[in-house]
């Protein structure tokens, strides 16, 4: 099995909460299949303010944030386009 390099397709931001989509190209027996997964994050900044940094965890106040990207992460894979 062949797994080629994660491309983001699509990142879904609310306040400081993100979630990102990924297209994941495999190649197993000679078919590719195109696997989709989703990753979320926090950004924050440090006490003094000049430097970004991002985390996985998720304090209480950002679930709904959270709660808000992860079901319009959904809502972008499953509903169909034409």
């Amino acid at each position: 099995m062949v797994e080629e390099m994660n491309k983001p397709i699509k990142k879904i931001i609310a306040g400081s909460v993100s979630a990102t989509i990924w297209s994941n190209k495999v190649t197993k027996d000679d078919k590719t299949f195109d696997l989709k997964s989703i990753t979320t994050e926090r950004s924050y900044t440090t006490d003094n303010g000049e430097s970004w940094n991002s985390t996985n965890s998720m304090r209480v106040q950002d679930l709904p944030d959270l709660k808000l990207v992860v079901e319009e992460a959904y809502k972008y894979l499953k509903i169909k386009k034409e």
